[in-house]
């Protein structure tokens, strides 16, 4: 036993006779109140001196007494608590309990630190909680020493009580100096370093499990197997087993959650061990339930929560399905949790790869934190994926200048067109145009996660020219969003149009912008009944009733979304919208909150009857991503009331840019009787041929994207 051990504990002789249960008792209480659920049990067992020197052991019911004290949330607790390592990342990204959202519409906290620097804030914020349960602990060591002392006169103990000393005194180092990255771990990790160097892993489980504690014991095995730094591949195969007999249980017992998190473990222990495609059919099981249960689901705010359980467990699928190819199993994990608030009347349990499309394309972008993951599937069900060699950092740089107008500032780093290496996001595409699979005219219809939704990806170069010279373009929510869209009866021609004009107070050219309004609806004046919303009567419910009476509305108005960092939570339906008038006066830009008509507020103003609705103002095509997998913003907020269409842009545009555009897309649409998508297009092309070939001009005329239908 002494080659066994490390020199700090080569216990002899029979050490732990003679000390009681409180000691037991109270050290297991220490590791209790750090959180140490497993620690606790792994003390007691030290303490009863469980090692190959045969010593007696204290009654079992000092460890029961334990176990009673335990509770499964102070268990899950820890694994949210562990310090921060390049060893344990896993853990803490993967295990952290997941809060259920109040509301479906909730933003989702955007943060672009690297994964290290946000793991270590969140060890610091769990150690600060800790340290004043130090005195517990050190009452606890304090208590131990005393009883080793107390059987002083007993010589084999003489030996043993220096070698314990040494190693508390090594705790005790551990908790002055690095309290802020270590306090939550301190005797987990200690004493289970001793049993690894002992041999004697103790397993919480037997190998047959038969109850729903030791189910659970085995999950918490697995976990801290993985969290240990010195794990071996003895542990991890002791874990998948424990794991296995756990699952059995949970199946047997139709325990669904317990099933969703044993097979989520397994998957974590199966990469540990290298086998990706066990893993990956883990994951997958996991999936599989979080569909089922949220199927049942009437509420989108419960589906949405039921969906996010295992967060983690979509950039796993979709990572490992394209490293093993398993294409189809990595395009549906990405788009299970994409627009799920609305316009999914297929439901989350439709398999994207098999629903079949006619006359249209779907791209899609994945992004976490390594990168992006673009997606093409054609019309004749071919489906292609691709990893641009773009990292997140460099990804949230590039969409950072989007905007022509940002373009060769010198203020800016790195200032230039971003459009060059945006343009490999499109790969696939130029495959399908060689592979002869899609041909110029075509439509393409694309949701992209963020930040890439910042991005007008018909300005991208595909075929050594901006792709909107072959295809034409339409954002949707999701593949069931554009399924809708495309078995959605259409309507009949426009009928009724309503015009709103809103200008600044600050705005020296009002009557341009009157002028320029006018002349976007020209195409239309003789073709529908029109009515003018402007001068004082254009405040929140002139145009609520607007969107509620009119098939066609034109808003030329100042759009706003705040400016933040990415690492701040802007929640677009509360902070971003358009600016009105109130109290009969013009809205005042150097102070938005006073005049904001928010997306929530055009939410609340009920459903709309509009059939399209051109937001001819700066920014009110920006979103950031809700907790349903939806770009939160203007135009999600119309398109949520029912509004078909909506034309929005993606930055702070020009009068004659919104005025040309829109001009020239009522004379195609609504005029000449082309598509939404045809005009759209059309639109685009003339501008930017008046612009002229230099990039920056043209690029201008790429402002406008088309959200919703196409038809």
């Amino acid at each position: 036993m002494a080659e066994s051990l490390p020199a700090e504990l080569q216990l002899t002789g029979s050490l732990i006779e003679t000390i009681c249960q409180s000691i037991a008792i109270s050290i297991g209480e220490a590791a209790i109140g750090c959180g140490e659920a497993d620690a606790a049990i792994r003390i007691a067992d030290l303490v009863k001196g469980r090692f190959e020197n045969g010593a007696p052991s204290i009654e079992e019911n000092a460890i029961r007494g334990l176990i009673q004290k335990l509770r499964l949330a102070e268990a899950r607790e820890r694994y949210a608590r562990i310090p921060s390592s390049p060893d344990l990342d896993r853990l803490l990204r993967d295990w952290r309990p997941v809060t259920r959202p109040d509301d479906i519409l909730r933003p989702m906290p955007i943060d672009t630190r690297s994964h290290r620097e946000r793991l270590d804030t969140a060890a610091r914020e769990a150690a600060k909680a800790w340290i004043p349960d130090q005195r517990r602990l050190q009452r606890a060591q304090d208590t131990f020493r005393s009883e080793l002392r107390s059987a002083s006169d007993i010589a084999e103990f003489d030996a043993a009580r220096a070698e314990m000393d040494a190693v508390l005194d090594l705790v005790e180092v551990q908790v002055a100096n690095e309290v802020a990255d270590n306090a939550s771990e301190i005797f987990h990790q200690q004493i289970f370093r001793y049993q690894v160097a002992a041999r004697r892993v103790e397993r919480l489980v037997p190998t047959e499990v038969g109850n729903h504690q030791q189910a659970r014991h085995a999950v918490n095995f697995a976990a801290s197997v993985l969290s240990n730094t010195a794990r071996t591949e003895e542990m991890l195969r002791a874990a998948l087993s424990d794991l296995q007999s756990a699952l059995a249980w949970f199946v047997l017992k139709a325990n669904i959650s317990g099933t969703a998190e044993a097979n989520w473990a397994l998957g974590l222990v199966h990469e540990e061990l290298n086998e990706g495609p066990e893993a990956l059919a883990c994951y997958q099981t996991v999936l599989d339930i979080l569909i089922s249960a949220a199927h049942d689901l009437h509420d989108p705010a419960a589906r949405a929560a039921t969906m996010r359980s295992f967060p983690n467990v979509y950039p796993k699928i979709v990572r490992l399905g394209l490293r093993y190819g398993k294409v189809g199993i990595a395009f549906n994990a990405s788009e299970v949790l994409r627009g799920t608030a609305y316009l999914r009347s297929a439901g989350p349990a439709f398999r994207a790869e098999d629903t079949p499309i006619v006359g249209w394309h779907y791209l899609s972008t994945f992004v976490d934190d390594e990168g992006c993951v673009v997606f093409l599937r054609l019309g004749d069900g071919t489906l292609y994926a691709h990893r641009p060699q773009i990292g997140r950092e460099e990804l949230d740089a590039l969409t950072s200048r989007v905007p022509p107008a940002d373009w060769h500032r010198s203020r800016l780093r790195d200032a230039g067109s971003p459009r060059g290496p945006l343009s490999s996001l499109l790969l696939p595409l130029r495959h399908a145009f060689s592979d002869g699979r899609m041909q110029s005219g075509d439509h393409l219809a694309v949701a992209l996660d963020y930040p890439l939704n910042l991005v007008p990806l018909h300005y991208l170069d595909v075929l050594n020219r901006p792709i909107v010279h072959d295809l034409s373009f339409s954002r949707v929510a999701s593949l069931g969003d554009a399924i809708d869209i495309d078995r959605a009866i259409v309507g009949g021609p426009v009928a009724s149009a309503c015009l709103v004009v809103i200008p600044a107070a600050d705005n020296a050219d009002r009557e341009l912008h009157m002028q320029s309004a006018e002349e976007a609806i020209d195409p239309i004046r003789e073709m529908v009944t029109l009515r003018r919303i402007k001068e004082d009567d254009t405040d929140k419910s002139s145009v609520q009733y607007a969107l509620r009476n009119a098939q066609l509305v034109h808003i030329q108005a100042h759009g706003f979304f705040p400016l933040a960092s990415p690492a701040e939570t802007v929640d677009p339906l509360l902070q971003a919208g358009l600016l009105v008038s109130s109290n009969g006066e013009w809205p005042d830009r150097s102070r938005p909150e006073l005049y904001l008509m928010s997306a929530r507020e055009i939410i609340d103003g009920g459903p709309s009857g509009a059939m399209h609705v051109s937001l001819a103002a700066c920014v009110s095509g920006l979103g950031r991503p809700g907790s349903a997998g939806d770009m939160l913003g203007t135009e999600f907020a119309l398109r949520s009331l029912g509004v078909a269409s909506v034309t929005a842009s993606h930055w702070h545009v020009d009068l004659e840019t919104a005025s040309s555009f829109h001009a020239a897309f009522y004379r195609s649409w609504i005029v000449e009787g082309k598509s939404r998508a045809a005009a759209w297009r059309s639109a685009v092309l003339s501008l930017m041929a008046a612009y002229g070939a230099n990039e920056r001009d043209w690029a201008r005329a790429c402002a406008f994207s088309l959200y919703g239908s196409w038809r």
